[in-house]
């Protein structure tokens, strides 16, 4: 039971704890829906230069995220 007179550590971190929480977990399935879109498929296509071009957006953009992890 709460006490508003004394307090626990634990009761006063309850909610910002379950915050951050929420928010990483948030925070993790973007990345793996970001990463697992942006990963490269096994599928062969016959143009080349447009499969370079594909690759190369992917990977500028998943730096991007790695940047964005980092500062994080």
């Amino acid at each position: 039971m709460f006490n508003p007179r004394d307090p626990s550590l634990r009761s006063l971190a309850y909610f910002p704890l379950k915050i951050f929480a929420a928010e990483w977990v948030t925070y993790v399935a973007v990345m793996a829906y970001s990463s697992r879109d942006l990963e490269p498929s096994s599928n062969l296509n016959p143009n080349l230069q447009e499969e370079l071009n594909r690759l190369s957006s992917n990977l500028r953009i998943l730096q991007g995220w790695r940047r964005r992890v980092l500062t994080t």
